[in-house]
């Protein structure tokens, strides 16, 4: 039989220290903050005036906005002076339209340090006292919020134009406990075309017609793990227990589709082995 090695007795994990409510606001702000400047460099410098509809800003100008409210309350908290505005009016004379993607990524660098620094210098000490109309926690609060909101335009700007934003290019998903992961996501980077042989059966025979082009447009994929305990002997492994994915095939006879395995009723087998020496 194979012998199994008994599982150690769990140790428990070492009490964590509870964050406080300023470096809680700065982990929100710093994920959302790389994804801003993942999107501003991924997004195509020929496409920078580029906006949905004429009432809404360009691509330049919601990032130059982005950075003009950053540098408006991060700013005031480090003792600088604001810097000029970027995004100058409400219209396609901006002066943001007139930056190159280079400039505006900088700006966008810029505007970022300004709220990291502000970060720093805002503890639980002096977080309540006030800063102009708002206390100073709630500066970077209202900066966190703000990026936030602005961020899902920049989503909805990339999708528009066939690009997947970074968000959901895949995450893992991690009990900062037991740092099992939890949570496994995969989504498709871009999308792709690509031609499939046309095959068709006449009795015994299979003829190819010509390819017909597709797009694959979606491609996601999500496993959900939980631990199982096994018995004699005893045995911790962690196992998914949900999958679901979705693909989507623009040219396909089905040209979506979505399916969900559960997982259920884990056994584990010992199987007897016997080992045989060399001659």
């Amino acid at each position: 039989m194979v012998d199994w090695e008994r599982a150690r007795p769990a140790q428990s994990p070492a009490p964590q220290q509870t964050p406080t409510l300023v470096t809680e606001v700065q982990n929100t702000f710093n994920a959302i903050k790389g994804n801003i400047t993942k999107s501003a460099d991924q997004f195509p410098e020929d496409k920078y005036t580029w906006q949905p509809t004429p009432l809404v800003r360009s691509w330049a100008r919601l990032i130059a906005h982005i950075s003009d409210d950053n540098n408006g309350a991060c700013a005031v908290l480090i003792g600088e002076q604001r810097p000029a505005r970027l995004d100058s009016e409400d219209s396609p004379n901006s002066a943001a339209n007139n930056m190159t993607k280079a400039d505006l990524q900088k700006a966008l660098s810029d505007s970022f340090n300004r709220c990291d620094k502000a970060f720093v210098v805002v503890t639980t000490e002096n977080m309540m006292e006030r800063n102009g109309s708002r206390s100073k926690i709630g500066n970077l609060i209202y900066s966190t919020s703000h990026i936030n909101e602005h961020y899902g335009n920049l989503v909805t700007y990339m999708r528009l134009n066939n690009m997947v934003p970074p968000s959901p290019a895949g995450r893992v998903l991690v009990d900062p406990e037991s740092f099992e992961v939890v949570l496994l996501e995969t989504h498709l980077v871009a999308p792709f075309e690509f031609r499939r042989p046309a095959i068709r059966r006449h009795g015994p025979f299979i003829t190819f017609g010509s390819a017909p082009k597709m797009k694959l447009e979606i491609s996601d994929t999500t496993i959900q793990y939980e631990p199982v305990q096994f018995k004699d002997p005893e045995q911790r492994l962690l196992l998914p227990m949900r999958a679901a994915s979705l693909t989507v095939i623009r040219g396909a006879s089905v040209p979506a589709y979505r399916t969900t395995q559960i997982f259920t009723g884990y056994k584990r087998f010992i199987t007897s082995v016997r080992i045989k020496s060399p001659e």
